[in-house]
């Protein structure tokens, strides 16, 4: 069975966009200013004149995110203000056209080979501007990130290193190298360059990235107090201190809701993508707690737009709001894993969902979820020797991903014709949800055995028993529309099949 992002906690690590994209966020505001040095002057006259050469949104981007990171914003204001005047234009609506693969909007998921095509020519024209112009950090940045989507690691962590050792007080830079230490599995690491910089305990943005790192890893969480005096101090807009109370709202759910709820809702004051999707995520466990979900002022929600189509069920909506969520940050397996499960289970778009899982795959080759998906997919799709390979690298799932692994394992023995230990692996997986609470998985995982035995003939007393108990999960499960789509199909299905067999 295909698996969803879960409900097991999110913390709001720092998004890495491209520094038009990082402006649009409000993420450059109040830069600390300081005296340019000759050496930076003369790279930004080098950039202005090469912006004013080719007026491409690149090359503004070039000049404006450099001048910003030597902290000298002022430098570059007329291309900062191209960059908004971009930025604030008409979205375009998500690509019909396979061929299209403007890098202005998601590329479509027809052909993985596609795809991965779309991101090397990135790579090639970072590459090329980092040997043009060997001490832009803005280019070193692009070239690092690109290679962070394309799942080349290490050389991304030598490509941003050299950008960080060109502007080592950019905010930007330092968030990119937290986000790409913590992918890498080195929290630890992003800890340190956090705590190294002596701009972490005054701004928002380094702070916020320093409680969810610690917390998303289990670490010891420090800097309670720093954050309480950035956010008493009033020097800074309700947006950068969004995902900040955003933050201190997720760790204080496992104390009191009651300040958690407070703490949302002044995130939700002037939220950014990341905060919204955080609260959108805590909304099932805090009573009240409102989303502004249409709110136009709020750039890059398609996280949380596409997690609250899919509770209601709106597929096609979700499956929209997901593949751009995924266009914008190609290394979240998050994002790549909604996308796969939205195409599973809300719309039988196997195709669609092997394509996203095995995208997501590229960066996060360990991902467990990612390759249950496409195993499932796989399946559904009569390729049963790759649906094999891709289980067989799962070594010892997490409990919480042990529920979809067991299933799709027992769809595998189905379709290789061990009907006994396909039966033993489904029903393991219902017990594991059981034991959770998790009613909708365990309406999922019974609803698909039953498919399975039907298919296979096994029309026998105990299939009674499971209408019976797929008829009270189909009563449970109001609120889980990927139950409810299957039940409501294999309800009547069982039946039928009993009926034929056992006539009362």
């Amino acid at each position: 069975m295909a698996a969803g992002p879960g409900t097991e906690d999110r913390h709001l690590l720092p998004r890495w966009r491209k520094v038009s994209h990082a402006v649009e966020v409000g993420e450059f505001q109040t830069a600390t200013a300081r005296v340019t040095s000759p050496t930076d002057l003369d790279m930004l006259k080098r950039l202005q004149r090469a912006w004013r050469d080719e007026g491409t949104e690149i090359a503004a981007a070039e000049f404006a995110g450099a001048a910003i990171i030597v902290g000298d914003p002022e430098f570059a204001v007329d291309a900062l203000a191209v960059l908004q005047q971009s930025s604030n234009g008409p979205r375009r609506a998500l690509s019909t056209d396979p061929d299209d693969l403007s890098p202005s909007m998601p590329p479509d998921l027809s052909k993985i080979a596609r795809l991965e095509s779309f991101w090397w020519p990135g790579v090639a024209d970072a590459r090329l501007r980092t040997v043009r112009d060997p001490r832009n950090p803005i280019a070193w940045a692009d070239l690092a990130r690109h290679y962070m989507i394309l799942g080349e690691l290490d050389r991304a962590h030598r490509a941003l290193g050299v950008a960080r050792a060109l502007a080592p007080r950019s905010r930007y830079l330092l968030r990119a190298q937290v986000r790409l230490l913590v992918h890498s599995g080195n929290p630890r690491g992003a800890l340190k360059a956090l705590e190294a910089s002596p701009r972490t305990r005054e701004d928002p943005w380094l702070m916020a990235a320093s409680l969810s790192v610690s917390a998303g890893a289990g670490l010891r969480i420090v800097g309670f107090k720093a954050a309480n005096r950035i956010i008493t101090a009033g020097n800074f807009s309700r947006r950068e201190l969004s995902e900040l109370h955003s933050e201190l709202a997720t760790i204080e759910l496992n104390d009191s809701d009651r300040r958690a709820r407070a703490s949302f809702r002044r995130s939700l004051l002037a939220p950014t993508g990341n905060s919204l999707a955080q609260a959108e995520w805590a909304r099932t466990r805090l009573s009240d707690l409102e989303v502004p979900l249409d709110d136009p002022a709020v750039p890059f929600k398609d996280e949380a737009a596409s997690l609250a189509a899919s509770e209601r069920g709106e597929w096609r909506s979700a499956l929209g709001h997901a593949s751009q969520w995924l266009f914008d940050q190609p290394f979240d397996p998050r994002a790549a894993i909604q996308l796969s499960y939205i195409a599973a289970a809300g719309l039988d778009d196997y195709q669609q969902s092997l394509r996203a899982a095995l995208f997501g795959l590229k960066s996060s080759p360990d991902n467990v979820t990612l390759r249950n998906n496409a195993a499932y997919a796989l399946l559904e799709l009569g390729d049963i020797r790759t649906a094999q390979a891709h289980l067989d690298v799962i070594a010892t799932p997490a409990t919480h991903e042990r529920v979809a692994v067991n299933a799709t394992r027992g769809l595998l023995a189905y379709r290789k014709g061990d009907l006994a230990q396909g039966e033993a692996l489904y029903r393991q997986a219902i017990k594991i949800a059981q034991r959770t609470g998790d009613t909708g998985a365990e309406a999922i995982a019974l609803g698909m055995l039953m498919r399975e035995r039907i298919d296979a003939g096994e029309i026998d007393t105990r299939l009674r028993q499971d209408i019976s108990a797929l008829v009270g999960l189909l009563e449970k499960t109001n609120d889980e529309p990927a139950a409810q789509r299957l039940l409501k199909r294999i309800v009547p299905a069982a039946q039928a099949a009993l009926g034929r067999v056992h006539p009362t």
